[in-house]
C-alpha cells in the first residue's frame, strides 16, 4: 500500500539505511568532547581487531550535507583494508562547539584532537571539497601523524577573483549562501547543475529537493554561514601555500565547474615534487559519488601503492546472495536519471529481512532444472528450536515486497522460510511446468532439501493456492495451513464475472501484469480496500517498471484436507468475494475456520498487519489459548504453556482476573493463599522500584539510597517546569505515554485494592507512587493547548551509558498541540489524572479536583480540537521522528474509549457514558498493555454495569502476548435490542452479580471456581517469583538466584566522585559499564525483568536488554496482584531469600 502519512520521508529513510551500511562496516556512531568548548561526533570501527591492525584512514566531507550522505559509496570499499575515521566537521550533523572560531584551521586543529584523543598516532586523510582545505591544514600541522594526503576537488589556492568570477560567470548567483546552502527547490536545482556534470535534477520533483533540503540543509544554517564567512581561503588575491613533506595526491573531475581544471594544475606545482593529479573523465564536482568505483580504485591505489580487486567466485561456489548496494541510485537523488523510489524501498526492506535474522540464500532443488531463491534463517540455534514457517507470496511483487510487514513479527517466535516461488525473484525453472501444483511441489523439495521436516504453511493469494496444494500432498509434513485472501474454490464463471463487472477488463493480464500507470491504478482501486489514486504517476511508473512477469493459473481442486484447515480473508475483497471464502470452508470440511478481518481488501497482510499477524499467530500457536472451543480441551495449566519473554503479559492477565472477580466492591474472591513466597515482601520491593525509577528533585524519605538528585534543568529548553517524573525504563529519557499508563494502573490499583494495600502497609507508598506522576503531569499540561510528552533525546541517550546524575546528553522537550496532534498520548494522559483524582478524593479534595479539570481539559482540546488519527493511515514504510517512539499502536479507539470510561467513572457526567455507548468503538483483542487498552476498558465497564444496572454489552478476549490466550465473554443481559451479542460468544458469565449463588465462571463447557480463578492468577506471579523451571526470580533482590544485571543504567554505574564526573565520557561508558560482566554495583530492588523466552531460556546479562530490562508499566500492574496475593496469605513465608 502507499504511504498516507504527512510526514514521510524518502530522504529520511534513505538515511536511515545508509546508516545501516556504515554499521554494517563496522562502524559505530560515537561523539567525544575534545576539550572543554568542542564536541566532534565521528563514525569509527567499533571493535578493532588486534590480531589483524589495519592502516587508519580519515575522511574528510565537503560543504553540504552531514559526513555519511557524502562518504556512503566509499565506506564498504575501504573498510575491508583500512580502519576508518568519518568525523562531522564542526557544526555537521552533531559536532558543536562553544568557541568563536570557525576557520579552515580550526577544523583541522579539532579533527587533529579527535585523533589524538583516540589514540592514533598514525593516519591517512583524504578530504574533498570544504574537507580537502582541512585535510591540507591538517598535513602542514602535524606532518608526523598524517602519513599521507589526498585532497579531492578542493583549491586550497583558491583567489578572492576565482570566488567573484565563479559567483558572476558560472554559478550566476549574487551571494554563496544561497547557492551552497539552499532553501527552495530552485536554488538546490542551481546547486546540483553547478556541481554536477551529467544529471536530471531538472526533473526531478520539487517534493523531494524539498525533502534534500529538510534532511540535508536545514540543520545549523546559521553556523554554516559563519563558517563561509570564516574561510580565510579566497579572501585575498595572493595565496600561500607551502609545500607538504608527505606525498600528496589531488584527485579533480574533469568537468568541476566550482573550481576549474586549471586550479588543479596550479595546485600541484605550488604543492611541490611530491605531488601527484589524477583527473576522473566525465566527472563534476563530487567524483566520488558520480563515478564511485573509479574514485576508490584511484584513492586505494594512491595510498597502498596498488590495487587489488576483491576475489572472484568461482563456478562451482554456491550461488552468493544478491547484495544490493544502491550507491548509484541513491546518489541519483543529487540528479541522476535512474534515480528509483522503490528500488530505494526495495533495499530498505532487504535490510529488515537481514535485521531480522534471515539471509537471502538460493538452492537448486532438482537436476538442474529448477532453483529456488528464498530467505532463511542465518544461523539456527540448536539450544532455541523454533517452528518453522513458510510464508508463500501472492501474484505481484517478490517474496520481500509482500511479507515486509510480518518478518519482524513472525522471527520472534517462527523459523521463517519465505520463498520466491518459481519466475518470481531470482526462481527460475527450465521445465515448461507453469501449475500451482508445480510450484507446490517446488517449495516441498525446497524444504525437503534444507531438511526441514514438519512446518506451517501461510499463502496469500496465488500463494494460497500453492499452500493448498503443499497442505494435501503432504499431510505429514504440513502441521497447519493458514490460506488467506486465497479462493481455491474459484470456477470459470467466477472469473468471467470478475473481469466484467469488477475488474471491467478484458483479461487477466492487463490488470495482474500491469504495464501502464493507469493498469497499476487500476490494481491498486481493486486490491486494496482504501484506495491508491493519489499516489503521483511517477512512482506508479516505478513500480511498474520494477516488476513484469508472466504465469499461467491452472484449474484447482477443492478436496477436503486432512489437517487444521484456517481460512483469513479481507472483508471487502473486490476479487475474491467474501461469499467464495464461505463457500471454500464447507468445501474444506469440519477443521476448518474462517476469521474476516474488516476495513480490508484483498491484502489484509499489507493493509491490517497487527490484526493479521496476531490472528495468524494464535491460529497457528493453538496453545495461546487457555480455553478450547467449548467442545475440546481447556488447557489450564500455565507452567506448561507460558512465554514469561515479556513478564508484564503474565502478570497483565492475573491483574485482570482478579479486577474481573474481586475488588472495587464486589470482592468474591476471598481465597486463601497458602505462602509459598513472602508476597507481602514482594509488593515493598515492587514500590521501591518504583522509588528507583524517580526523576527529580528526590525527597528525604527516598529509599534507594544509591539514587541522587537528576535532570534538574528539564524544561529549561522550552521555557517549562519538566522535573520531576519517572523514567520509564533503563534509560534516561522521559516518555509521556508509558509513565501516564503507570499513573493509571497505580491508581486502578489503589482504587482496587485500598483494603488490601493498607492491611500491607503499603497504601501510602503507592499514593506516593502516585502522586509524583501526576505532579509531573500537571507540569506537562500546564500551558495552554499543549501538552510536553517527551524529555530527552532518545538517540543522544542511546549512545551514552551514564546514570542520570550525570548524564551530559540533551534534554531537549517535545510537545504535542495543533501543528503535531497525538490522540494517543493526550487520551492515556487524561486517563491518568481521571483515575488518580478518584484515589485523592477522599482526603485531598482540592488536589482531586484539579487532576480532574485538568483531564477534562486535556481531553477537550487534544482530541476535540487536534484530534488526528494518525495510525488509520496505510504506512507502507514506518514514518521517522515520531513525536515519541511509544506512539505505535495502529488505531487510537482504545485509548479513546479508556479514557472516557475513566471520565465517566470520575465524573459520573452522561457526556462520557454517551460516547462509550454511541461512538466508542470496542474491540476483541489479545492483549492488555500500555499500547492496547480495549481489555482494560471492557473490564472496568463490566463494573460499571454491575452497579449501575446499565445496557451495556461487552465483548471480552485476554490473552497472554507471546503464549496465553485467555478467551471469555462478558454479557450484561439488558435491553433485548443487545442480546444479538450474545451469540458472538462461546460461554457468558453472570456469577459476577452480587447476589449470585454460583460464584463461578463459565467458559466453554467447563466451569470454574474463586478458588481456581485464585489459583490461575497466584501461578502468574509464582512464576515469576521463582517457581518456574530455572527455579530463579525474576525479581530483583528477591528470592533464589534473582536476576544481577538489569539493563539499567543507574543500577549498573556506580556513583562517581567529582573528577570523574568531569571525565564522564559516553563512548567509553560503555566499555567502563555496560560491557562488563559483573552483578551491578547498585541492587535495583523489585525491579521485574523482561525474563525469559518460551522455552525458558533466560541470560542475565546486561546485554540482552529483552530478558533483563524492567519497566514502571510492569511493576505497576503486579502491585495489585501482589496486595490482593499478600492480605490473603495464610501462611506467610519467612524469608523472600
Amino acid at each position: 500500500m502507499g504511504c498516507s502519512c504527512s510526514r514521510f520521508s524518502i530522504i529520511s529513510l534513505w538515511g536511515t539505511y545508509i546508516r545501516h551500511t556504515f554499521a554494517a562496516a563496522g562502524l559505530s556512531s560515537r561523539a567525544i568532547d575534545i576539550d572543554d568548548e568542542t564536541t566532534i561526533h565521528f563514525w569509527g570501527p567499533k571493535s578493532p581487531d588486534p590480531t589483524n591492525p589495519k592502516p587508519p584512514l580519515v575522511l574528510l566531507h565537503g560543504f553540504g550535507p552531514d559526513a555519511h550522505w557524502q562518504w556512503h559509496p566509499q565506506v564498504a570499499f575501504f573498510a575491508r583494508e583500512f580502519a576508518l575515521y568519518i568525523p562531522n566537521l564542526v557544526f555537521f550533523g552533531d559536532s558543536t562547539t562553544k568557541s568563536a572560531e570557525r576557520s579552515e584551521m580550526f577544523q583541522a586543529v579539532s579533527v587533529g584532537k579527535l585523533m589524538e584523543k583516540l589514540g592514533v598516532k598514525r593516519y591517512y586523510v583524504v578530504g574533498t571539497s570544504y574537507g580537502g582545505y582541512v585535510a591540507y591544514h591538517m598535513a602542514a600541522m602535524w606532518p608526523e601523524s598524517v602519513e599521507k594526503v589526498v585532497i579531492a576537488s578542493s583549491a586550497v589556492n583558491w583567489k578572492q577573483r576565482d570566488n567573484e568570477e565563479f559567483l558572476a560567470m558560472r554559478a550566476k548567483v549574487e551571494s554563496r549562501d544561497g547557492l551552497l546552502l539552499p532553501e527552495t527547490a530552485a536554488q538546490l536545482r542551481g546547486l546540483l547543475a553547478t556541481m554536477i556534470h551529467r544529471g536530471s535534477h531538472g526533473y526531478m520533483p520539487d517534493f523531494l529537493l524539498n525533502d534534500v533540503i529538510q534532511n540535508m540543509y536545514s540543520k545549523n544554517r546559521k553556523m554554516k554561514i559563519e563558517l563561509l564567512d570564516g574561510l580565510h581561503v579566497g579572501k585575498h588575491n595572493t595565496v600561500h601555500i607551502s609545500p607538504l613533506r608527505q606525498d600528496v595526491f589531488l584527485i579533480w573531475g574533469e568537468h568541476d565547474q566550482l573550481f576549474l581544471m586549471e586550479k588543479a594544475t596550479e595546485l600541484k606545482e605550488l604543492l611541490g615534487e611530491k605531488t601527484k593529479l589524477e583527473v576522473i573523465k566525465n566527472t563534476g564536482h563530487a567524483p566520488q559519488i558520480e563515478k564511485p568505483a573509479q574514485f576508490n580504485k584511484i584513492v586505494y591505489k594512491l595510498l597502498l601503492g596498488s590495487f587489488s580487486p576483491p576475489p572472484e567466485i568461482k563456478p562451482n561456489q554456491t550461488k552468493p546472495n544478491k547484495r544490493f548496494f544502491p550507491t548509484q541510485s541513491l546518489t541519483m537523488a543529487f540528479g541522476f536519471s535512474c534515480f528509483s523510489i522503490i528500488s530505494l524501498w526495495g533495499a530498505y526492506l532487504r535490510y529488515s529481512f537481514s535485521a531480522a535474522g534471515l539471509s537471502a540464500q538460493t538452492i537448486d532443488i532438482d537436476d538442474d532444472e529448477t532453483t529456488i531463491h528464498y530467505w532463511g534463517p542465518k544461523s539456527p540455534d540448536p539450544t532455541n528450536p523454533k517452528p518453522p514457517l513458510v510464508l508463500l507470496h501472492g501474484f505481484g511483487p517478490d517474496a520481500h515486497w509482500q511479507w515486509n510487514q510480518q518478518v519482524a513479527f513472525f522471527a520472534r517466535e517462527f523459523a521463517l522460510y519465505i520463498p520466491n516461488l518459481v519466475f518470481f525473484g531470482d526462481s527460475t525453472t527450465k521445465s515448461l511446468e507453469r501449475s500451482e501444483m508445480f510450484q507446490a511441489v517446488s517449495v516441498g523439495k525446497l524444504m525437503e532439501k534444507l531438511g526441514v521436516k514438519r512446518y506451517y504453511v501461510v499463502g496469500t493469494s496465488y500463494g494460497g493456492y500453492v499452500a493448498y496444494h503443499m497442505a494435501a500432498m503432504w499431510p505429514e509434513r504440513v502441521e497447519k495451513v493458514v490460506i488467506a485472501s486465497s479462493a481455491v474454490n474459484t470456477k470459470r464463471r467466477d472469473n468471467e464475472e470478475f473481469m466484467e463487472k469488477r475488474a471491467k477488463v478484458e483479461n487477466g493480464e492487463e490488470l495482474l501484469l500491469p504495464q501502464t500507470e493507469a493498469q497499476l491504478r487500476a490494481l491498486l482501486a481493486l486490491a486494496g480496500y482504501r484506495g491508491l489514486n493519489y499516489m503521483p504517476g511517477f512512482l506508479l511508473n516505478d513500480i511498474v517498471r520494477f516488476k513484469s512477469l508472466r504465469c499461467d493459473l491452472d484449474r484447482v481442486s477443492r478436496d477436503p484436507l486432512a489437517l487444521d484447515v484456517f481460512l483469513v480473508w479481507g472483508e471487502h475483497d473486490q476479487l475474491f468475494l467474501l461469499e467464495k471464502a464461505t463457500e471454500l470452508k464447507g468445501l474444506l470440511g469440519k477443521k476448518t475456520k474462517l476469521e474476516v478481518i474488516k476495513n480490508t481488501g484483498h491484502a489484509p497482510q499489507i493493509e491490517n498487519p497487527a490484526q493479521f499477524n496476531k490472528i495468524v499467530y494464535k491460529l497457528l500457536c493453538r496453545q495461546w489459548s487457555i480455553y478450547g472451543d467449548g467442545a475440546g480441551e481447556v488447557f489450564f495449566d500455565p507452567m506448561g504453556i507460558i512465554d514469561l519473554r515479556v513478564l508484564s503479559s503474565s502478570i497483565a492477565v492475573a491483574w485482570l482476573v482478579l479486577l474481573l472477580f474481586g475488588g472495587g466492591g464486589f470482592d468474591l474472591l476471598l481465597v486463601g493463599v497458602n505462602g509459598e513466597f513472602d508476597y507481602g515482601d514482594a509488593l515493598t520491593k515492587s514500590i521501591i522500584f518504583l522509588e528507583a525509577q524517580r526523576s527529580g528533585k528526590l525527597p528525604a524519605n527516598h529509599r534507594p539510597s544509591w539514587r541522587g538528585d537528576s535532570a534538574l534543568q528539564d524544561g529549561k529548553l522550552a521555557n517549562v517546569d519538566l522535573v520531576g517524573g519517572y523514567y520509564d525504563a533503563g534509560d534516561n529519557v522521559k516518555y509521556g505515554l508509558p509513565m501516564a499508563f503507570t499513573v493509571t494502573t497505580l491508581s486502578w490499583g489503589a482504587i482496587a485494592y485500598q483494603s488490601e494495600l493498607k492491611s500491607t502497609g503499603e497504601l501510602e507508598n503507592v499514593r506516593a507512587a502516585i502522586r509524583w506522576g501526576t505532579d509531573y503531569l500537571l507540569k506537562a499540561s500546564s500551558k495552554h493547548n499543549r501538552l510536553y510528552v517527551q524529555v530527552g533525546d532518545p538517540e543522544k541517550d542511546h549512545q551514552c551509558w551514564m546514570r542520570p546524575e550525570n548524564m551530559k546528553t540533551p534534554r531537549s522537550v517535545l510537545q504535542i498541540d495543533q501543528s503535531n496532534p497525538g490522540t494517543e498520548i493526550a487520551a492515556e494522559t487524561s486517563a491518568a489524572m481521571a483515575a488518580s483524582s478518584i484515589v485523592f478524593r477522599r482526603f485531598d479534595q482540592p488536589y482531586a479536583h484539579q487532576l480532574l479539570n485538568k483531564a477534562k481539559l486535556v481531553i477537550y482540546h487534544y482530541i476535540q480540537y487536534f484530534h488526528s488519527d494518525l495510525f488509520h493511515l496505510l504506512w507502507i514504510l514506518p514514518c521517522q521522528h515520531r513525536v515519541d517512539r511509544f506512539d505505535t499502536i495502529l488505531l487510537t479507539k482504545d485509548e479513546l474509549m479508556w479514557a472516557a470510561t475513566w471520565l465517566y467513572i470520575a465524573s459520573r457526567k452522561a457526556t462520557y457514558l454517551n460516547y462509550i455507548e454511541e461512538e466508542s468503538i470496542s474491540a476483541t483483542v489479545a492483549e492488555f498493555s500500555w499500547d492496547l487498552k480495549y481489555a482494560g476498558a471492557q473490564i472496568l465497564l463490566s463494573k460499571v454495569s454491575l452497579s449501575l444496572s446499565l445496557s451495556l454489552s461487552l465483548s471480552l478476549s485476554l490473552s497472554l502476548s507471546h503464549a496465553l490466550s485467555h478467551e471469555m465473554q462478558l454479557y450484561w443481559e439488558g435491553h433485548k435490542s443487545l442480546e444479538t451479542y450474545k451469540h458472538q460468544a462461546d460461554s457468558f458469565i453472570c456469577s459476577v452479580l452480587p447476589d449470585s449463588p454460583y460464584h463461578q465462571v463459565t467458559c466453554g463447557n467447563k466451569r470454574f471456581d474463586s478458588a481456581q480463578v485464585m489459583a490461575f492468577a497466584k501461578q502468574q506471579m509464582d512464576y515469576l517469583l521463582g517457581k518456574n523451571p530455572r527455579d530463579r526470580s525474576y525479581m530483583v533482590g528477591f528470592g533464589q538466584n534473582p536476576p544481577k544485571q538489569a539493563h539499567h543504567r543507574g543500577a549498573s554505574v556506580p556513583k562517581l566522585s567529582a573528577t570523574n564526573i568531569d571525565a564522564v565520557n559516553c563512548p567509553m561508558s560503555f566499555v567502563n559499564w555496560y560491557n562488563k560482566n559483573t552483578p551491578n554495583p547498585n541492587e535495583l530492588t523489585g525491579a521485574i525483568v523482561g525474563g525469559p523466552d518460551r522455552y525458558d531460556n533466560f541470560q542475565d546479562l546486561r546485554s540482552e536488554s529483552a530478558m533483563t530490562e524492567p519497566t514502571t508499566y510492569t511493576n505497576s500492574l503486579a502491585i495489585g496482584v501482589l496486595a490482593k496475593l499478600a492480605a490473603t496469605q495464610t501462611h506467610p513465608h519467612t524469608s523472600s531469600q
